[in-house]
């Protein structure tokens, strides 16, 4: 019998359904069973937000029958079954979290729901064994940074993990192959966003099976603009095309390799740049030295209009020559204009770095230099 197990208590979808008594629960659960009530009520339609990490926050109103397209398709792919456990992470008023719930109602799941953050298996039982999990890079890069064997078992015993909701770095990439794979496990990376009700692709990780392409899932169709941004046709945008702003590279109808987001892209000096190009040509060295989070964002320039920077989360190491090491890897139009530290990145709601409050914050500084 499916249900969600909240601080070593278990609760019955049909109890749920019935009511329970949040005031003794956290916030965050109660976001959780409010939402599960409504859906097991038959609610149709509801309200969600955006992330806001590229731009302002949108509301969006979803569908009862988009979440189920969508919530079936992955439990098709994936080969979820009932009396499965899956571990609930994430914030539960973003589609990420959401669909984790409603894949366990249509899939009959025990769902272990957590608080949010970057330890999420720092409440869960010894020896626990968890089927399924949907987790964010940086809680992956937390997991794996903190060479717990408690926390490697688990994520090597799990059948499916998926990550998503942010980019996730090469060397990240590298790590999860060599510490976290096995032979019975499936690690992939998703492609999506609230329009799209979560994961419209995965990228398989782990061996031997991993690749650099997506693959679309049952029922979607894909296809770019004069861009090269993908467009895409499936059950959950309600059969309409929508138009992303992520520039993809067409293997064939089902399959894509992203290459990053045009709004992203850097005009400067008339030199128009992708960040995330060069963001994979010097990631490896930042990890290697310590410097784990970090973005190439432009800021306002008075000669170059916008000048690309370099920004990374902690506090600078002057035992490392970076702008030399950084020239070595890149071409001279790559080479950011400034390398500044932040102690601690402003983050959304969802944990990915606020881009728009970081650019904010620093719109004058380049103009303050003269």
């Amino acid at each position: 019998m499916g249900g969600i197990e909240l601080n070593n208590r278990f609760y019955s979808y049909k109890d749920i359904q019935d009511g329970i008594d949040p005031d003794s629960m956290p916030e965050f659960a109660c976001s959780a069973f409010q939402f599960c009530k409504e859906w097991l009520i038959g609610k149709k339609n509801f309200i969600l937000r955006t992330s806001g990490s590229t731009g302002q926050p949108k509301v969006l109103e979803i569908s009862r029958a988009q979440m189920e397209f969508s919530a079936l398709a992955t439990i098709e792919i994936l080969g979820l079954k009932s009396g499965e456990t899956a571990l609930l992470c994430l914030p539960t008023s973003y589609i990420a979290g959401i669909m984790m719930l409603v894949r366990g109602m249509k899939a009959d799941l025990h769902l272990i729901l957590v608080a949010p953050g970057a330890h999420p298996f720092v409440e869960l039982k010894e020896k626990i064994e968890i089927d399924f999990m949907a987790l964010v890079p940086m809680q992956m890069q937390h997991l794996l940074s903190g060479n717990n064997k408690k926390d490697i078992e688990i994520l090597k015993k799990c059948r499916n993990i998926i990550i998503g909701g942010a980019a996730i770095r090469q060397e990240l990439e590298d790590r999860i192959r060599t510490q976290c794979s096995s032979s019975t496990n499936s690690i992939y990376v998703t492609y999506g966003m609230t329009e799209t009700v979560s994961h419209i692709a995965l990228r398989k990780l782990n061996t031997p099976e991993s690749s650099a392409y997506y693959q679309a899932l049952p029922n979607v169709q894909i296809a770019v603009d004069h861009r090269d941004c993908l467009r895409i046709l499936s059950p959950v945008t309600n059969y309409e095309w929508l138009q992303t702003n992520d520039i993809v590279e067409i293997i064939d109808p089902n399959k894509f390799i992203w290459v990053g987001r045009a709004d992203d892209i850097v005009n400067s000096g008339g030199v128009k740049i992708q960040p995330e190009v060069i963001e994979k040509k010097i990631e490896h060295f930042l990890f290697q030295n310590g410097m784990y989070d970090f973005q190439i964002l432009p800021l306002p320039h008075p000669l170059l209009g916008e000048a690309l920077t370099l920004f990374i989360e902690g506090k600078e190491n002057k035992k490392i020559n970076l702008p030399d090491n950084i020239r070595l890897l890149t071409e001279k139009f790559e080479m950011p204009k400034a390398i500044l530290y932040i102690e601690s990145f402003p983050r959304t709601s969802t944990g990915k770095p606020d881009k728009m409050n970081i650019k904010n914050k620093f719109q004058n500084y380049y103009t303050s230099l003269e």
